[in-house]
């Protein structure tokens, strides 16, 4: 006979859930965490701020200020690691708490972190090397004078010393013949700038006029616009870490084809000297431009892919 006292009993030891009675272990612990609905707050900071930082930093260490208020300018960037640390110290709280199981999810916190880390120093790093390679040789000759008409053969270096940009005579040209390299892991190459009338190049006393390249002097010198006819400038060398190697070429083309360099000063060969200039403004903004188009796109991507995994870990 059917009792009804037994009723509850039968219908829960049938119930889905009760995993025992299907003749199985329990699969709860098996199964994949319930996806939690996305919060688009933190994937937006993690998305822009650590974007901001970079190109805030990128820009500061790029540009005119770093040039002018250098103290200003480091000052600054360090001030802009406070949010780095903040959300340093914020996450290892978070993660503190959730290891005692009273905190809140810490997984966003400790990718902000990771992100506002990797943004700063990417910035840092960036735009230092956008200054040196572009922004400080573009203010550097802007700062020193232009001369033009200038004959090799009868000007000397010293008087050229605040040369930033120098237009030759028209018959000057790169004596290829005295080239010369100084090799220390890349080459240091040098030519003199001299005057030549028919192939031949008029013998001077001194040779204080040099057109310099790195690796560009293999089996003759082929640096800058040294095949080009019309090229009759030099843009002035500012590195002050290269123009050590560069005199060592000197030195060597001095004593290899017995002419004297008594002050020599270093040029890039170019037929404008004055629109190279202007160059290396437009190749500064370029790379920097680049570079927060790039972070953007690479920071959108990392954040796309942690939002997945996050969302899957339950972690949203």
């Amino acid at each position: 006979m059917y009792s009804s006292t037994n009723a509850p009993a039968q219908q829960a030891a049938y119930m889905p859930g009760n995993n025992l009675a299907m003749g199985g272990l329990s699969k709860g612990f098996f199964e994949p965490r319930p996806r939690k609905r996305m919060n688009i707050v933190p994937v937006g900071i993690a998305l822009f701020l650590p974007w901001a930082l970079f190109a805030g930093v990128f820009a500061l260490m790029s540009f005119s200020l770093h040039y002018t208020q250098s103290t200003l300018t480091t000052i600054i960037v360090v001030l802009c690691f406070a949010p780095v640390l903040w959300c340093g110290f914020f996450a290892a709280q978070q993660v503190r708490k959730r290891a005692t199981g009273v905190g809140r999810e810490s997984t966003w916190y400790i990718f902000l972190f990771i992100s506002l880390l990797v943004a700063w120093s990417c910035g840092y790093i960036f735009g230092s090397t956008n200054y040196s390679t572009y922004t400080e040789p573009y203010y550097n000759i802007n700062n020193l004078m232009t001369y033009t008409s200038i004959d090799p053969s009868t000007w000397r270096g010293q008087q050229l010393m605040d040369a930033g940009r120098v237009v030759f005579t028209s018959d000057s040209a790169l004596n290829t013949k005295m080239f010369s390299g100084f090799k220390n892991a890349i080459t240091y190459c040098v030519a003199p700038i001299a005057i030549e009338v028919n192939g031949t190049y008029r013998s001077q006393d001194t040779y204080d006029f040099w057109a310099v390249g790195t690796d560009c002097c293999t089996k003759t010198f082929q640096c800058g616009d040294y095949n080009n006819p019309d090229a009759h400038g030099g843009l002035r060398l500012t590195s002050d870490a290269d123009r050590g190697f560069y005199r060592l070429a000197v030195q060597q083309a001095e004593a290899a084809f017995r002419i004297k360099a008594a002050h020599p000063l270093f040029f890039t060969w170019t037929q404008d000297p004055v629109g190279s200039t202007s160059d290396y403004l437009s190749d500064s903004i370029q790379y920097f431009l680049i570079g927060v188009s790039v972070f953007f796109v690479v920071q959108v991507f990392v954040v796309a892919c942690a939002t997945i995994v996050f969302s899957r870990l339950g972690s949203l």
